[in-house]
């Protein structure tokens, strides 16, 4: 397994024959992963700033929240 499943099933190849050619994710898709990193950025950011705070007990409702319904945070990332 390589370490982008999610790309590698998205990939297009533009070309005549493979050793020639290219490959290429469609920008929609780029785009939606831009926003899960994003989101994912954003809530390790919170998490972080929680615990420095002293306020462990909300940084892991943070954490279980992204865990639990990660579209939700890549829809609050938009």
């Amino acid at each position: 397994m390589n370490d982008t499943p999610l790309t590698e099933a998205r990939v297009v190849f533009f070309g005549y024959n493979p050793d020639e050619g290219d490959e290429f994710v469609q920008a929609d898709f780029a785009r939606d992963l831009e926003r899960q990193n994003t989101a994912l950025l954003n809530a390790i950011k919170d998490i972080a700033l929680l615990t420095a705070n002293g306020d462990a007990e909300r940084a892991s409702w943070v954490a279980l929240g992204i865990l639990n319904d990660p579209r939700a945070a890549i829809d609050a990332a938009r």
